[in-house]
């Protein structure tokens, strides 16, 4: 028979599975132990059960961005405010800021991962479009300089032509004058 959980415990659980961050535990190999619904949620699953039956790996684009992840988690032992593209289940980009510590297994063996994480799905894709904003800005303004440029060379040789001609007309009325 399982022993009553505590008032603690229940304020632990009650702040776990209501939290709006991404809450999870899982082990280096990429077992996941434990996550939260708005984890599931933000991934795309339609339960928690549905993620933890898949290995961490699955949610990473690339392999190599798990080992980058777990190299600098094994370094300093903790990440905070990591940026981190994650992937849904439906195969889109999910990015997330991730706080993220590693700490030791029953046997002492640095193998458990606590994080958590918020999704900035949003914040990112307008920063992207802030950026190719920008990109465009830039490109518009360098286009109407190069224009305007333009523009003053042709008033500079239309200002040199009417002056010749001028110069020509008035030249040869002086002429024929003193003549």
């Amino acid at each position: 028979m399982q022993a009553p959980i505590s008032a603690a415990e229940q304020r632990y659980c009650l702040l776990f599975q209501q939290s709006l961050a991404g809450i999870y535990r899982t082990t280096t190999d990429g077992r996941m132990l434990d996550c939260n619904d708005a984890m599931a949620a933000m991934l795309g699953y339609e339960s928690r059960a549905a993620l933890m039956s898949r290995p961490a790996s699955d949610l990473y684009f690339e392999g190599s961005d798990r080992r980058e992840f777990l190299r600098r988690l094994r370094k300093s032992r903790t990440l905070a405010n990591a940026d981190c593209r994650l992937k849904r289940k439906d195969g889109t980009a999910l990015f997330v800021l991730e706080n993220v510590s590693i700490v030791p297994d029953e046997k002492g063996r640095l193998r458990i991962i606590h994080g958590n994480m918020v999704d900035i799905t949003d914040r990112k894709r307008a920063e992207e479009a802030l950026r190719e904003s920008e990109q465009a800005y830039r490109t518009l303004t360098d286009e109407l300089r190069r224009l305007a440029d333009r523009q003053e060379a042709v008033r500079e040789g239309e200002r040199a032509s009417i002056a010749r001609e001028l110069h020509d007309e008035f030249g040869q009325a002086l002429t024929a004058l003193n003549m």
